[in-house]
């Protein structure tokens, strides 16, 4: 309950007639994630919390100018521990992770194009390259796990078959997976971002929090 209160209060600013949406709107925000927060109304903390997808996440994280070295580590935690199918080189000094070669995972050239996306953007460079990098990263991730993969072969099975009692109930089955693997994403995010940070950043944009 703490922490709820808590981050209240960093994302507080926004309270009032949606304030969050229209200030991400005013930065460039993608309209995915600014439809996603005009529903919440005055509770930025709800949004934030419920947030489904870690590239919405690290979208608004980059939006508000969060640190380069947080947004750097939160992008990292989205593939810890996530095998890569292929054996493209990847700088381990940087990201902390070897892809593993001939594994069956998600494919490393993402992760090469997220990495120097990322990198431009700490140089200055344009935020929207890191967005749709980071976008383009969560897919693949979340095409690599294995729960998202069954499921996907379970309805095309049952569609090869014509079962359509069969096809809803897999196609049921694979929505919860799709949606459960995004949310994971999004909770790697949220562990790397410090709530003092997101104050700071959010700081930039009115003088007072409830404002």
């Amino acid at each position: 309950m703490r922490f709820f209160f808590s981050l209240r209060a960093v994302l507080g600013w926004s309270a009032r007639g949606g304030r969050l949406a229209e200030e991400l709107g005013r930065r460039g925000a993608t309209r995915e994630l600014t439809r996603y927060l005009e529903p919440f109304g005055d509770d930025a903390a709800g949004a934030w919390m419920a947030c489904p997808r870690g590239s919405w996440c690290l979208e608004l994280a980059a939006r508000v100018d969060i640190e380069p070295g947080v947004l750097h580590a939160a992008t990292r935690a989205l593939f810890e521990d996530v095998p890569f199918r292929d054996s493209e080189p990847v700088d381990p000094r940087e990201w902390g992770v070897v892809p593993a070669e001939g594994a069956a995972g998600a494919s490393s050239a993402v992760l090469v194009a997220t990495q120097r996306a990322l990198m431009r953007f700490e140089q200055g460079g344009d935020v929207n390259a890191f967005v749709l990098a980071a976008e383009s990263l969560c897919f693949e991730l979340v095409d690599a796990q294995p729960a998202v993969r069954e499921a996907r072969a379970d309805v095309e099975e049952a569609q090869r078959w014509g079962r359509f009692r069969e096809v809803l109930a897999a196609s049921e089955r694979y929505d919860e997976a799709y949606a459960g693997a995004h949310f994971e994403l999004a909770d790697r995010v949220r562990r790397h971002v410090p709530t003092q940070l997101v104050r700071r950043a959010l700081g930039a944009f009115s003088a007072h929090p409830y404002r």
